[in-house]
């Protein structure tokens, strides 16, 4: 029984000092989450309604961040399908040597996977397409595809806490 309490106990502490500390961003439209030693960027740059960047480690070159792009689609009569059709279609088109890895979803909610070259860097996507009321959600993960794996944890927690209101 002694045992057992020791092992609860270390336990518990294990788990307390690896969880990272987190915040969050909400307006009126939405909110998010995230780990609070990452940097959030409000400013609009390259069209986007925020950026949140990765901190930079020792020996990187690419900050790994999440995007959100709000694209009002009101009275465009457009399904999810021809949506994810037409977005695949355009990041193909912008990205050298770009594929799709996967694409899943339904018509409220589609990921996408996809990995390509940008400027002279071979990238990894995670797209997830939120289409609630007639606007679509398009929040974009993108990494060196040699790290991607490393922050895909962290980065679907902070996708999934986007909730739209």
């Amino acid at each position: 029984m002694k045992k057992l309490i020791l092992l609860l106990f270390l336990l518990t502490i294990n788990i307390s000092f690896c969880q990272e500390d987190w915040t969050s961003f909400e307006n009126e439209t939405y909110s998010i989450e995230y780990p609070d030693n990452w940097i959030f960027d409000d400013s609009g740059q390259m069209q986007t309604t925020f950026f949140i960047y990765s901190p930079l480690t020792e020996g990187d070159k690419f900050k790994e961040n999440i995007n959100l792009i709000i694209q009002n689609l009101k009275g465009a009569n457009v399904s999810m399908d021809q949506y994810v059709e037409s977005s695949i279609n355009q990041t193909k088109a912008m990205i050298e040597n770009g594929k799709v890895i996967e694409s899943t979803g339904d018509n409220k909610q589609h990921t996408i996977v996809l990995s390509g070259d940008v400027s002279g860097n071979k990238l990894k996507f995670k797209q997830v397409l939120i289409y609630k009321e007639e606007v679509m959600y398009i929040l974009t993960f993108s990494a060196l595809s040699s790290s991607y794996d490393d922050y895909l944890k962290t980065s679907d927690k902070i996708i999934t806490s986007f909730k739209v209101k």
